[in-house]
This record gives structure tokens, C-alpha cells and sequence, in this order.
């Protein structure tokens, strides 16, 4: 399928930093394309005498902004700054720094442009669940970049053309995966999807999985991936707000590369959820826990550094966390629904689910009627513990007809 796409052969598909100076360079070669981004942040290309584009552009004690397009108008200079997302996360208050005045005034003083104008920011992204940090940067879909510049007409020069529609028929493929029907195999099409598309798009499907599901009223599903040496996961958490603190969390910053807690509520700032973990690498290997975290996670070992000047609260948690397992872990055991083994210091139960063989509608019924059985006994053993929000939601459970 791809034996003719260049990007694709070269192995740079899914690598921001070559997708981002492709983009740059044909902004820079062709007029046509260059005026139709430009009318993507409402700006008029007539008003400018030039407009460049600077790939990841370094600023002293700001970062590297990966694309700066500069407009020279008669008086000022107005700048467009993109952020290119495809497989990393937002950095630690990239986009923050990047929407700073200061940052903004490095950038002018980096192309020696003209002073004054305005500054438009976008976060272009492929599926949009984790929005930029700063409010300023307009969160665009790699999808509608390529609607906007779509038309192979727009660029005269030849390489750009054969490039960018290589890149364009990447993007397209990508957003082409079909949504979950009611009676796939989920765990048996992933892997079948796996490779198929340089941007992942096995990942897409199992967001149109965790979408259709109907979960018991009150109860939202959040995926996320993860990955580390020898280990490649899609994850889903379950959760209702009388389970996650919400509306209170725990209050953490970044310090010499780690995340610090740096206030905390031992007995409210917490997260309860059902845990569905996919692991890529394993064969059938589709395992459901019940975790026990801080909300926002923080590692163990990090909450416990964190707390060094104050191990009262670390202990606390860490006695909440053991009493609430010793309470509901025996009865799950009886119910005949979990594991007498535990993994990891956040695990409560894994639960003995056998998912990897039914279809969506399956899975669907078997995770609402987990969360039925489950859920009385999580909610006593919160309102006799004194722990969690102090919001108690029942649940009705919702079956896929």
C-alpha cells in the first residue's frame, strides 16, 4: 500500500520534527499554499509584503517553537506559532511559554522583525483528547489542516506536490479506520490494525471503542496509551465523580524534571477508577484492575519524596489506601470476581474478566454489570472510611441492545 510513498519508505511518517519542515518548506516555495495557511488564522495575504516560515526555531531560555511564520505587513510583523503534535504529549507549559509575552518579543528579536502586530497560536494535534495548556493556542486537527490544504494545485513546485500529497494520503488513511461496530472482536481487530498506518490508527479504534461503549449512569471512560521499554499499552479508566475527586485535586508542580505534590488531601485528593489495560505486546492480553491512585497521579515513590517534610500525610494515604483494599478486596474474592494476587502498590483487585474473545456488546454488558456488583460495595466502604468526595451517585446499568 505505501511501496510508493516516499515518507512512508524513509521511515519519517510519524516524525513531528521532518512533517513540520515539510510544511515549511512548501509554505516557503509556493505562493498559493502559503496564502490559503495564511487564511486559516483569518489573516489576509495581501496585507503582507512577505511571509516566511522558520522550522523549530531555538529561543535562549524559551524553548523551540516548531514552526514561526513571520507576515511583514507595512508597519508591524504578524506571527502565527504552531506546536506539531502527532505521538508526544504537550511538554511541561510548552504552549504556556510559547503565548508569553516574553516569548513573543524573543521571537521578534530572534528575526529582527518589526515590532508590534498580533501573534496567533495553533496546536495542531490528530485527535484533539488532550487540549493545549495555554488558552491562547487554537487546537487544530491534522484533518482539517488537510482539508485546508488539500488541493495539489496550491503548489507549483514538484518535490512539495509529490511530499505533501505523500503526507496527505498518511493523514487521510489514518482518519479513514473504521469506528467500532456492536459485534467486533475489539482485541482480535487491534492487532490487525497494528502497522497498518504509520500514525497508529489501531489507537483510533480503540477510542471508538471506549466512545460507544454504555456504561451505567454517572460513569465516564478517559484512554490514554503508554509505552517504555518492553511495554506498549492502551488503557481505559472508569470512573464516576463519587469515585475521583474532581472538583479537588491534589496540587503538583515540576521540579528538576519530576512532578512534586505540593498540596495535598490524603483523604480526598484520590482517584478510584476500573482500569482496563491492553497490552500490545502480549497476545490476548486484556487485563481489568480497580486502582487506588492520587488525583493527578503522582508514582509512589514520587508522592513519598514528595512528602519528605510531612510523612504524616504520605502514612495516611498510604493507611487509607490498605484499609480500603482490606475492606473490599475479601468480599470481591467471595463474589468470585477477583484475583487473590495484587500487582503494584495502586492496585486494589485485578478482576478475573475474560474480554479478549467478545465482541463490543459484550464487553459493553460485562463491564456494566462488573460496575452493578462492584459499586455498592466501593460506596460503603468510602462513606465507613471517611474517604473520596463526599458525593454518592448510584448507577443504573446500560446494555447495547
Amino acid at each position: 500500500m505505501w511501496e510508493e510513498n516516499a515518507l512512508v519508505t524513509l521511515g519519517v511518517a510519524c516524525d513531528e520534527d521532518v512533517i513540520t519542515r515539510l510544511l515549511s518548506h512548501c509554505l516557503n516555495r509556493n505562493a498559493a499554499f502559503r496564502n490559503s495557511f495564511v487564511k486559516l488564522f483569518g489573516l489576509d495575504p495581501s496585507d503582507y509584503s512577505s511571509c516566511v516560515a522558520f522550522p523549530q526555531l531555538a529561543l535562549a531560555g524559551h524553548g523551540r517553537p516548531d514552526l514561526v511564520v513571520a507576515a511583514q505587513g507595512r508597519l508591524t510583523t504578524d506571527l502565527i506559532v504552531l506546536e506539531n503534535k502527532l505521538s508526544a504529549a504537550e511538554g511541561y507549559d510548552q504552549t504556556v511559554r510559547y503565548a508569553d509575552d516574553e516569548c513573543v518579543g524573543a521571537i521578534r528579536g530572534r528575526l529582527e522583525s518589526k515590532q508590534g502586530g498580533i501573534a496567533k497560536f495553533a496546536y495542531v494535534c490528530l485527535l484533539g483528547d488532550e487540549p493545549p495548556v495555554s488558552p491562547k493556542f487554537r487546537l487544530i486537527l491534522h484533518s482539517d489542516l488537510a482539508k485546508a490544504l488539500g488541493d495539489s494545485t496550491l503548489l507549483e513546485d514538484s518535490l512539495c506536490r509529490k511530499l505533501w500529497e505523500d503526507w496527505l494520503a498518511v493523514v487521510n488513511d489514518f482518519y479513514s479506520t473504521a469506528a467500532a461496530g456492536t459485534t467486533d472482536l475489539i482485541f482480535h481487530r487491534l492487532p490487525e490494525l497494528a502497522g497498518h498506518n504509520p500514525l497508529d490508527s489501531s489507537y483510533l479504534y480503540f477510542r471508538s471503542f471506549a466512545s460507544a461503549l454504555r456504561l451505567p449512569d454517572a460513569f465516564e471512560a478517559e484512554c490514554y496509551k503508554s509505552g517504555g521499554l518492553g511495554r506498549q499499552q492502551y488503557g481505559m479508566q472508569i470512573y464516576k465523580p463519587s469515585w475521583c475527586s474532581c472538583n479537588f485535586r491534589m496540587e503538583i508542580t515540576r521540579q528538576n524534571g519530576s512532578w512534586v505534590a505540593t498540596k495535598f488531601h490524603p483523604n480526598r485528593d484520590i482517584s478510584l477508577h476500573l482500569e482496563l489495560i491492553y497490552n500490545r505486546l502480549a497476545k490476548e492480553d486484556v487485563a481489568v484492575y480497580l486502582h487506588y491512585e492520587t488525583n493527578p497521579y503522582l508514582p509512589d515513590r514520587d508522592l513519598r519524596a514528595s512528602l519528605e517534610q510531612n510523612p504524616v500525610q504520605y502514612d495516611s494515604f498510604k493507611r487509607q489506601r490498605e484499609q480500603f483494599i482490606e475492606r473490599v478486596k475479601p468480599i470481591f474474592q467471595e463474589m468470585g470476581i477477583a484475583d487473590a494476587g495484587r500487582s503494584g502498590s495502586n492496585t486494589v483487585v485485578r478482576f478475573n474478566t475474560q474480554l479478549y474473545d467478545l465482541g463490543l456488546r459484550d464487553i459493553n454488558n460485562e463491564l456494566s454489570s462488573l460496575l452493578d456488583r462492584i459499586c455498592p460495595i466501593v460506596d460503603e466502604a468510602f462513606r465507613e472510611l471517611g474517604v473520596g468526595p463526599n458525593e454518592s451517585i448510584g448507577a443504573k446499568s446500560a446494555k447495547i441492545a
